[in-house]
């Protein structure tokens, strides 16, 4: 704790500049897909300033991104514990979070980030907690807090997907058919996994044609991609 308190007591106004810059720089290399680099960016900005809460985040993403989870969880606490209400951060950890299924957890830094009213994008944390309600087999809470998302923003296909995938998982299939049928209008060249579900639904319903159509989409959108190969063989089960 000493030698922390001596460095960061040497932090000068050049240090704090040249943190920001190569924090900059290790988010755009984060944002290219290139965690390696960035790290190198991230681990040289916090050396700089190690109270730039900011650095330590993306630092955290950089590290998960590269299969580093124990030094991601530390960096994404010392983030936390500089700036302990920053939704940004509390978001980007509950996602970090809720890929590695620890859904409780997930859920209750999601709900921090909620409590942050200086946060712009409050419909990514609402989307994000309603997956983690629909991950805990939670569908009606789901439910009601992807509504609540896109109330806020309509257009967040994401959103009406998973709203889609949690009235599926009630049984409920008219809505949630009218959900990835909305996808599809709204972001159909991203909306491969909303056709997938609308064919599952179809077949089901015993509207072979469209459901074979919509397989037959994913296949040519999904190429050799996992969702893909699903495609294919449900299009060999059920259509030919």
């Amino acid at each position: 704790m000493i030698s922390f308190l001596l460095v960061t007591a040497c932090v000068t106004p050049q240090r704090e500049l040249r943190s920001e810059t190569r924090t900059k720089l290790g988010t755009a290399y984060i944002a290219e897909g290139n965690p390696v680099d960035a790290i190198s960016a991230l681990e040289e900005a916090v050396q700089l300033n190690p109270r730039n809460a900011a650095a330590w985040e993306k630092l955290g993403i950089a590290y998960y991104a590269k299969g580093a989870r124990d030094k991601a969880e530390k960096a994404f606490t010392k983030a936390i514990k500089l700036e302990p209400e920053k939704a940004e951060i509390h978001n980007n950890y509950g996602l970090m979070l809720l890929n590695e299924n620890r859904v409780d957890d997930a859920i209750e830094h999601f709900n921090i980030a909620l409590a942050d009213i200086t946060y712009r994008n409050t419909a990514l944390v609402l989307n994000n907690l309603g997956q983690a309600y629909y991950q805990k087999a939670e569908y009606q809470s789901a439910v009601t807090i992807l509504t609540q998302c896109i109330d806020r923003a309509p257009n967040l296909c994401q959103a009406r997907f998973n709203r889609g995938l949690s009235y599926r998982a009630m049984d409920k299939t008219t809505l949630a058919l009218s959900d990835f049928e909305e996808v599809i209008e709204l972001c159909g060249d991203v909306a491969t996994g909303a056709y997938y579900q609308a064919a599952e639904i179809f077949i089901a319903q015993g509207d072979i044609p469209a459901g074979c159509s919509y397989y037959q989409t994913v296949m040519r959108e999904a190429g050799k991609s996992t969702l893909g190969e699903q495609a294919s063989q449900r299009h060999t089960e059920e259509c030919q």
